[in-house]
């Protein structure tokens, strides 16, 4: 058999859930591989899913190609699952075999139904960027229509808002650039500052109580943001928003159009908006740097009352104080943590839950680490030390 990837190239797969099971107790922020794609993938405990979560991974951070090598007694599982059938959605397949192992290529990767995204280098022009941005948008994979529906994992949250068809008109006194998106009849507009933060917004023409209510969550979510976030991520900011965090949307990562087609909406005005923004400015970027810093009630409070917060945040989630020991609070937004009685006995399967309960009553931005375990035993430490 002739491979025209090297077999550096080549993923190991049962290699790479070992270390993601490894490093989500060691290492839980990034889990250490050193790659964009891999630090999006979740593992599952079904084969095919797990697979296609990889695709995903790689398809949402830019990467068209990927092999992987699995030990041939997966092929039967795969067979069963008719996951060549599924992954043709999402890349071309090609399986071959290298002696007690089978090797996937992929190749022409992308997410299911969208197009395909291109590697942009720091010369590229602003107008072959907002060519591409513009391809990408119509290949969104709901229509491009006011939704009238949506799923009930996130209808609770949304219908909170009153709903109304335009919201107060976009003052142009504001500084910067106003710039425009329209979909269906709904537009959505926006003043620029010349750091290319949105400063303020005002939508018009929705027709249905969701597109409303999206408009709404899109106004209160966006103002504040660079230009560049609410493009690349701001349909994941409204997703998350909205989501009842009680059960995951999907097995995986959560991508918006995967999970709700009403979300198509939001990428597409979001993506005009730079769009038209790089259009009348001849804007270039496209490295999204920010990072959302902490809210002011955590970042004013002292340090006993950052540790309160965060022992109520676990009991109000039913968790005992006496199992949860907060070590360090490092750098704003780490939160170093020690675990007791059951919770210690399998660590991985608790930390999600705790991360999740102190971003839903603390602040969204906070990480949560387990601290290092040190070994006990006098004698191996020496011998690793080489004492």
């Amino acid at each position: 058999m002739s491979l025209s990837t090297k077999s550096s190239d080549i993923l190991n797969y049962n290699d790479l859930v070992a270390r993601y099971e490894t490093d989500l107790i060691e290492n839980l922020r990034g889990f250490g591989f050193q790659t964009d794609y891999l630090d999006l993938w979740v593992p599952d405990e079904d084969l095919s899913r797990s697979l296609l979560n990889l695709l995903d991974a790689a398809a949402t951070a830019g990467r068209d190609t990927l092999t992987v090598r699995l030990p041939a007694s997966h092929a039967a599982q795969l067979r069963q699952s008719d996951f060549l059938s599924q992954a043709q959605t999402r890349c071309t397949c090609r399986q071959n075999e290298d002696g007690a192992d089978i090797i996937l290529q992929f190749t022409n990767v992308r997410l299911p139904d969208a197009g395909h995204h291109v590697a942009v280098s720091a010369t590229t022009s602003a107008s072959t960027i907002q060519a591409e941005e513009s391809r990408r948008t119509k290949t969104v994979r709901a229509p491009l229509q006011q939704p009238k529906e949506i799923a009930r994992l996130y209808a609770q949250a949304l219908y909170v808002l009153p709903g109304a068809s335009a919201s107060p008109a976009l003052d142009t006194a504001q500084a910067g650039v106003a710039v425009k998106a329209t979909c269906d009849g709904l537009t959505l507009e926006a003043a620029i500052s010349p750091d290319h933060v949105v400063t303020a917004m005002a939508y018009s023409g929705a027709r249905t109580p969701v597109s409303q209510r999206l408009a709404q969550t899109m106004l209160r979510l966006f103002i504040g943001l660079p230009i560049l976030e609410i493009a690349g991520h701001g349909a994941i900011r409204v997703e998350y928003h909205l989501r009842d965090h009680g059960t995951p949307p999907v097995p995986g990562i959560a991508i918006p159009e995967a999970t709700e087609p009403a979300f198509a909406l939001v990428i597409h005005l979001a993506r005009e908006l730079l769009s038209d923004y790089r259009q009348k400015t001849g804007y270039s970027e496209h490295r999204n740097l920010f990072d959302t810093p902490p809210g002011p009630t955590w970042m004013k409070a002292s340090e006993a009352e950052r540790r309160q917060m965060l022992s109520d945040a676990f009991a109000k989630d039913g968790i005992p104080p006496q199992v949860v020991s907060i070590i360090a609070i490092e750098y704003d937004v780490r939160v170093v943590i020690s675990l007791d009685g059951d919770l210690a006995r399998n660590p991985a399967d608790h930390m999600l839950r705790l991360e999740r309960s102190i971003k839903r009553h603390v602040d969204s931005r906070l990480e949560l680490f387990l601290a290092e375990v040190k070994d006990h035993n006098k004698i191996r430490r020496l011998s690793e030390s080489g004492a």
